[in-house]
């Protein structure tokens, strides 16, 4: 493109799996995304890392960048042939500023497209249990802005005489004011009125009154910024419908600090029971090319000793992705292979291996290597041959219990994995690993190690305080070095860790 566009995307109110579809797609696209401070930051952990990222953070009174600046710095990037994301909390057409973004870029013929999100006057009260529209008590409901509560801007008595449920946005400033004014225009100041600070986050805190008692009830919880206000009937419904907290782990802050890739399956059953998820990925794992010839050779090998006793062994999911991803790539499938059993560690790699269309002939009821090499031990025959792929952090554990056994076993490293030394999300989870409901999930030891690099290259950091939950005992061994508080999951599995964090989260 000789010329780029524009995306006005709408994060929403700041739980990740809010995001609609399509702001994820244009997302993962976008060469530039323009942010404000009201994006959370398990979105932001979301980004691509390679997307250059320009903060210009917008919160009352403080101001990283001024409007005309943004302005200029999108029609800037968009001349310069990018992918531009200009990316507000909530939807960027509720008193996001969205129209003046647009004008300029209009002006000057640059091609833009408005991607609409989940405004917090809706989504947040919904977080609190609140319905902002709900037969006999309100039919309709109105937004309106708090920074422009005075007198001469808000017409009070009309609002009050529409008898409906009145949401004001970055109101928590003039609350008092806004409270005022609602009761000299006529409003009854028993009207039920609530007040939601950081809706749809962890750190999310509600406050239920009356018209009249709600800024007083604010105060004394000490409820801030960014906050929205709710007025009417419906506000009570947030003594019988609030759900939130009902969630295993709500409130809860988990770190996963393997691939966006094999995390996933984790990252949505966390958020299933409630629980932020910041993704730091601290390890790059990539497929040894130069391994190709070797893997084929002994592929061949499989298949000249067809009728005799063989065993691949797989101790990963990683292990299983690799192996077949080389399969493939020799022009063969696993046909080829039909006579070999496959021995692998932990029900989510026999489910791994099921997924390509294979069962697993063994899965240990401990998920260890050393569990397997002891099963393998006892119904394997000293004529087989055994093949071990792995990567270069993996143990060597098997392949030296099978050989001194006196078992033909040859071992092949499939893949590097690597730490990974600077990541965009690392400030951002930095700054909650000291809080008290932040869990960080280890599923290796080369996790912990890439962790620790990540954060602290030169090992000065004190990391007492980092709450870890680790798969397995070797990995809780590798996070005691460097004296994190260690819980360690009962099965090495990620379903194992997340019973463990919910029996933490109910201490």
């Amino acid at each position: 493109m000789t010329q780029g566009k524009v995306w006005l995307v709408g994060a929403g109110p700041g739980d990740a799996e809010l995001l609609t579809l399509k702001a994820l797609r244009i997302l993962q696209e976008a060469d530039v995304i323009v942010y404000d401070a009201l994006v959370s930051k398990e979105i932001l952990c979301l980004l691509p890392e390679e997307v250059r990222r320009i903060y210009v953070g917008k919160r009352s009174g403080r101001h990283a960048a001024g409007q005309s600046e943004i302005n200029q710095i999108l029609l800037q990037e968009a001349k310069a042939g990018h992918k531009v994301v200009r990316l507000k909390g909530g939807d960027p057409f509720v008193f996001g500023r969205g129209g003046e973004e647009l004008m300029l870029l209009a002006e000057q013929g640059v091609a833009f497209e408005v991607v609409p999100g989940i405004t917090s006057a809706v989504a947040v009260p919904a977080y609190a249990g609140i319905p902002v529209t709900h037969r006999g008590s309100s039919s309709s409901f109105h937004v309106i802005t708090g920074h422009a509560a005075g007198p001469d801007t808000i017409d009070y008595e009309a609002l009050v005489h529409l008898h409906a449920t009145l949401i004001f946005l970055m109101g928590a400033g003039t609350l008092s004011y806004i409270c005022e004014q609602l009761i000299k225009a006529g409003m009854d100041a028993h009207t039920p009125a609530a007040m939601i600070e950081n809706g749809t986050l962890p750190e999310q805190r509600e406050v239920l009154a009356t018209v009249e008692s709600l800024p007083k009830k604010a105060q004394q919880a000490g409820l801030q910024s960014p906050a929205v206000i709710v007025v009417g009937d419906v506000a009570s419904f947030m003594e019988s419908l609030s759900w939130k907290q009902f969630l295993p782990l709500q409130g809860k802050t988990c770190v996963l600090t393997r691939s966006k890739e094999k995390q996933a399956a984790l990252w949505r059953k966390l958020k299933a029971r409630g629980a932020r998820v910041l993704l730091l990925e601290t390890m790059e794992t990539a497929v040894d090319e130069k391994q190709q010839k070797p893997f084929e050779d002994i592929v061949e090998k499989m298949i000249e000793r067809t009728g005799q006793e063989q065993w691949v062994i797989l101790t990963s999911q990683t292990d299983v992705d690799a192996f077949f991803t080389l399969l493939q790539r020799s022009q063969r499938d696993i046909r080829t292979l039909a006579s070999v059993r496959f021995a692998v560690v932990g029900s989510k790699t026999a489910a791994s291996l099921h997924q390509y269309g294979v069962r697993a002939d063994l899965v240990p009821p401990v998920f260890t290597a050393e569990a397997l090499a002891e099963a393998l031990l006892k119904i394997v025959e000293p004529a087989a041959f055994a093949y071990v792929f792995k990567g270069n952090r993996s143990s060597a554990a098997i392949s030296q219990a099978l050989t001194a056994h006196g078992i033909c076993c040859e071992e092949l490293l499939l893949y590097t994995t690597r730490s990974v030394s600077e990541r965009a999300a690392a400030p951002l989870v930095s700054a909650e690993l000291r809080r008290p409901d932040t869990y960080v999930l280890f599923t290796s030891g080369s996790c912990v190690e890439g962790f620790v690099q990540m954060l602290d290259p030169h090992r000065q950091s004190d990391f007492s305080q980092i709450q870890a939950v680790c798969i397995g005992e070797k990995t809780a061994q590798r996070a005691r070095q460097y004296h994190m508080r260690v819980a360690v999951a009962k099965q090495a599995d990620t379903d194992s860790m997340i019973d463990l964090l919910e029996e933490l989260s109910r201490k």
